[in-house]
């Protein structure tokens, strides 16, 4: 009751305290995935507690680390670093008429496994006498929540285009620090295929194939010992793509031409890093002294004792290979001089003019008359030969007459009926058993009718 002393008269009036509340907090921690968002409402983080609408106002004072946080009207928005993981706080202020609190609230960001992605992995190719070259895996995995060292892999072969090979036939090897080579036992060349898989122990990562190429070693044969008189020829064959010799040649083949002996080595090789080798041994005869012809009375003379072999007219005169050579027509002779190793070497010419005209008797052949005037006879007394060649020639080397006898035996004789013009003729015989060169004056012109 209230008394009204200006009045003097009592009176009662009711008065009602209210109490006001401040503002409180509706969620004691908020809870996002890693690499996601999310997205609240402010009243439901703080609470208004006599729920009049708009006497609430709410804001955002400051957050931790590795988060981003963004109010936009009634709505808060939390979103963490990208493959980050962990707690951190929001701080918010919320005012209710007069009162206000402060809020710290706890974020905690639920960590995610991310797939481990393997690149894409380079074809090989190599030589099966060897080892291919190393694939560094850990160069080609990326995960963003585990060290590429932290991998395991998954390697098989799944195909090889060669029917005569197995997937046993190629063999990996995985080092310390995930280094991925390979060797094989197929002997030919054959093209493997392999599936890699990487795992971080928990997804396994995306599935990639390799191309690996496996080509057979390369065999290089220079054979055995080689002695010649002349340069040699070694040949390494066409295996490889590239060469390299002791001689410092980088083609398959090569020419020895220096006298004496030599040791000479090829390497060769291919893109596969396939190698061969060989080595041989090569001997070069020095060559033989020039044999010199001199005229010693009725007789020509060699410089060498023996190895001869004397030419008339280039043509080989068949027994007479002795230091001394007695000729029986004028012309060019010649001496090949062989040694002991077969090395030959000839001499110069050394043309024969002063030869008596008369009958021709050699090797059991005549040539009559001497001179003549184109009418000859010619005669062999003994001869067993399938062709018998005669042959007339002029002293330019002009063939003038020529004649072919088969299948004879025992005696030979024909008559020669030549229109020559006068002067010197070759005439020659040649058979299995006989090689004779004569010459015979013709005087005057046989006039035939």
């Amino acid at each position: 009751d209230f008394i009204d002393f200006n009045q003097g008269q009592a009176f009662t009036q009711s008065l009602v305290i209210m109490k006001k509340l401040a503002p409180i907090l509706g969620m004691n921690g908020i809870t996002v995935q890693e690499d996601e968002s999310i997205a609240l409402s402010i009243y439901d983080i703080v609470l208004d507690p006599d729920s009049i609408p708009n006497d609430l106002t709410v804001q955002l004072d400051g957050y931790g680390n590795n988060i981003s946080v963004t109010v936009l009207g009634d709505s808060i928005y939390i979103t963490p670093d990208a493959n980050w993981n962990g707690s951190t706080t929001i701080t918010l202020s919320a005012e209710h008429d007069w009162l206000n609190n402060q809020f710290v609230i706890p974020v905690d960001v639920s960590p995610v496994n991310d797939l481990p992605t393997l690149a894409v992995l380079p074809s090989l190719e190599f030589c099966n006498t060897a080892t291919s070259s190393e694939i560094i895996l850990n160069d080609l995995i990326s995960d963003d929540d585990n060290a590429p060292s932290e991998m395991t892999y998954t390697v098989s072969v799944i195909y090889v285009n060669n029917q005569n090979a197995q997937l046993s036939d190629l063999q990996y090897t995985m080092g310390p620090n995930n280094e991925l080579s390979f060797t094989s036992t197929f002997g030919g060349e054959a093209t493997f295929w392999v599936s890699v898989v990487a795992n971080d122990g928990i997804d396994d990562s995306n599935q990639q194939l390799m191309e690996i190429t496996v080509t057979p070693g390369i065999a290089v044969d220079l054979g055995d010992f080689v002695a010649s008189c002349d340069s040699v020829l070694l040949d390494a064959g066409d295996p490889a793509n590239s060469y390299l010799w002791s001689t410092g040649e980088t083609t398959n083949e090569i020419w020895v031409s220096d006298w004496g002996p030599h040791t000479v080595s090829v390497m060769a090789s291919n893109n596969s890093d396939c190698e061969g080798s060989d080595t041989v041994d090569v001997l070069i005869y020095t060559p033989p002294v020039q044999p010199v012809i001199t005229e010693n009375g009725n007789n020509l003379e060699s410089t060498y004792q023996q190895g001869n072999q004397w030419y008339l007219n280039g043509v080989e005169l068949q027994g007479e290979t002795g230091q001394i050579l007695t000729p029986a027509v004028g012309g060019t002779y010649t001496v090949i001089y062989t040694d002991e190793y077969g090395c030959s070497v000839e001499s110069e010419p050394y043309e024969l003019i002063a030869v008596g005209l008369g009958e021709l008797i050699s090797q059991n052949v005549s040539i009559y008359p001497n001179p003549s005037n184109g009418a000859l006879t010619v005669q062999v007394e003994s001869i067993d030969a399938s062709t018998l060649i005669l042959q007339i020639t002029s002293t330019t080397g002009q063939v003038v007459y020529s004649e072919s006898f088969k299948e004879l035996s025992d005696r030979f004789k024909t008559q020669l009926n030549l229109n020559l013009a006068t002067g010197i003729y070759y005439i020659s015989l040649h058979s299995d058993s006989i090689n004779y060169v004569g010459k015979v004056l013709i005087e005057t012109q046989n006039n035939r009718k």
